[in-house]
């Protein structure tokens, strides 16, 4: 199962209408919803947001080396349209990837009946 929190509980249209401030707040209260309920992982959207609020101004898409608690986090980029670096295709081979690291392909096709 995946579940998906926002980090804002008010999201405007754009991330560049949002104060730094506003993300770290939403780093800590994800941050204390991980530790308490410890998902298996945490994929993160929007690369941006993740620098700011998790203060690594050097984090790069991908499995991160950091974890909150135990849990392993994955950060990608955010789907949005007004996202143009990344094409449709690289976006579904990253979700792809994410996927696949917490549910392995065995596990996929006996879900899908396969």
């Amino acid at each position: 199962m995946v579940t998906v929190l926002p980090v804002l509980s008010l999201e405007p249209p754009r991330a560049d209408e949002l104060w730094p401030e506003e993300f770290v707040e939403g780093g800590r209260i994800l941050t204390g919803k991980i530790e308490k309920f410890r998902p298996r992982m945490l994929a993160v959207l929007g690369i941006g947001a993740y620098r700011t609020a998790f203060n690594r101004p050097e984090a790069q898409v991908g499995l991160q080396t950091e974890t909150i608690g135990e849990t392993p986090i994955w950060l990608l980029p955010n789907p949005s349209g007004l996202n143009a670096h990344y094409q449709l295709a690289d976006l579904i081979e990253l979700f792809r990837a994410v996927r696949l690291a917490v549910e392995p392909p065995n596990v996929s096709a006996s879900r899908r009946g396969s």
